[in-house]
């Protein structure tokens, strides 16, 4: 039973640490994109500007829309019949799945910035950023979305990696 508490809690801590990577990622990539536009190191073409205005929004509204609607689809179909460390790799799964999701438009919107030199194009990642935030995984969001029992829920939480 240790080495399952072990197992799980690694398997909670690498969701952890995974669902923070693109926050990183996104805010590195953000940085380096307003010291290039800054500084004049970037060909950007305003011409690129437009079309820009448009796909970042859309891709937004498409990939968040998407995400969400797998995420709580493949949630739903995770049955109560299988262990909880089944159940925490199947969620990992979906999450990563979610994150992927999220984090295409923000990398879209640094792209976008440092193509056109529009830096307005970086609050794509800024809300990104916000919304890895807010979806973040925690003991209490997990077993909150796979509707744990009490048993699971005391076994998850006793675990005591990223409690609200």
């Amino acid at each position: 039973m240790m080495e399952n508490g072990k197992r799980l809690k690694g398997q909670v801590v690498v969701l952890v640490i995974i669902s923070f990577a693109p926050i990183v990622v996104m805010a590195l990539f953000s940085c380096v994109v307003v010291f290039l536009v800054t500084t004049n190191q970037t060909n950007a073409s305003e011409n690129m500007v437009e079309p820009f205005q448009y796909a970042v929004p859309l891709v937004m509204i498409i990939c968040l829309t998407a995400g969400h609607l797998y995420f709580k689809s493949a949630v739903r179909k995770i049955g109560p019949h299988i262990t909880l460390r089944e159940k925490v790799v199947k969620y990992q799964q979906i999450s990563m799945i979610r994150i992927a999701l999220i984090e295409i438009p923000g990398l879209l919107g640094a792209v976008a910035a440092f193509l056109t030199g529009y830096l307005a194009f970086l609050a794509a990642p800024l809300f990104m950023v916000v919304v890895f935030v807010l979806v973040r995984p925690t003991a209490f969001a997990i077993s909150s979305d796979l509707s744990l029992s009490s048993d699971e829920k005391a076994q998850l939480e006793g675990n005591n990696i990223g409690r609200r």
